[in-house]
C-alpha cells in the first residue's frame, strides 16, 4: 500500500512540532525557562493553542520573561478563540479561557469586566471545565456581569458538584450555590433546573 506524498508531508511535519513541544514542556518542568519560552513562543506564532496557552501563564508569571499581565491576557485570548481553532473545526483551550476569565474578573492586565469575564468562563464551561462553571454559577447567583439568573446558577452549580468528585471544598461552594438558588425557584422552575443538569450531564 502506498503511503499519498501529502500524507508523508503531513506526519513529517507533525513529528518536529511535536518533539518541539515536549522540548518545551521538558525545559519548563526543569525550569529552564528561558529555553521553554522561546520554544512554546515559535509554535504559538503558529496558531498552537497550547503553546499559546504556555506563554500566557509565562507572561503572567514572569517566567522566562518580564511579567506582562496584558500580554498574558493576549495569549489566553488567543488561545481561547485561534483562528486555527475556528478553521480545523476545533474548540479553543478551555483552561486559557477560564484564565481570561479570571483577569477580567480581576481587572489584570485590563479594566474589571464582569460581563467578559462571564462570556470566558461560559466559554470553558460549556467545555466541561469545572472551575469555570463554578465561578459562572456564582456570577449569575449574584448577579455579577450577568442578569441574576437562578436557574441557570443551579444548573452550572449542579454541573460543577459533579466535575468536583475528589474537591471536598469545592463541592461544598457548588453545593452552597445550587441550593440557594433553589430557595428561589418555584417548583416547576426547580424541576426544570434538575432535568437539565441531568440533560448536560448525560451529553
Amino acid at each position: 500500500m502506498r503511503i499519498k506524498p501529502l500524507l508523508l508531508l503531513i506526519f513529517g511535519l507533525a513529528g518536529p512540532v511535536w518533539a518541539d513541544m515536549e522540548a518545551a514542556q521538558q525545559a519548563l518542568d526543569e525550569q529552564n525557562y528561558s529555553t521553554a519560552f522561546k520554544l512554546f513562543e515559535s509554535h504559538a506564532t503558529r496558531q498552537h493553542i497550547d503553546a499559546m496557552y504556555q506563554l500566557g501563564i509565562m507572561y503572567r508569571d514572569g517566567l522566562g520573561v518580564e511579567r506582562d499581565l496584558a500580554r498574558a491576557l493576549e495569549w489566553f485570548e488567543e488561545a481561547g478563540e485561534s483562528n486555527w481553532k475556528r478553521e480545523h473545526g476545533k474548540l479553543g483551550s478551555r483552561e486559557a479561557q477560564y484564565q481570561a476569565g479570571l483577569m477580567h474578573l480581576n481587572g489584570h492586565g485590563t479594566k474589571r469586566d464582569p460581563d467578559e469575564a462571564a462570556d470566558w468562563f461560559e466559554d470553558a464551561a460549556t467545555q466541561g471545565h469545572a472551575p469555570a462553571q463554578l465561578a459562572l454559577a456564582r456570577l449569575l447567583l449574584k448577579g455579577e456581569g450577568v442578569s441574576r439568573d437562578y436557574q441557570e446558577a443551579y444548573v452550572w452549580a449542579g454541573m460543577a458538584l459533579n466535575s468536583f468528585p475528589s474537591d471536598e471544598a469545592k463541592q461544598a461552594e457548588a453545593r452552597a450555590i445550587r441550593d440557594e438558588a433553589a430557595r428561589n425557584l418555584s417548583p416547576k422552575a426547580l424541576a426544570e433546573a434538575t432535568k437539565e443538569v441531568q440533560r448536560r450531564l448525560a451529553e
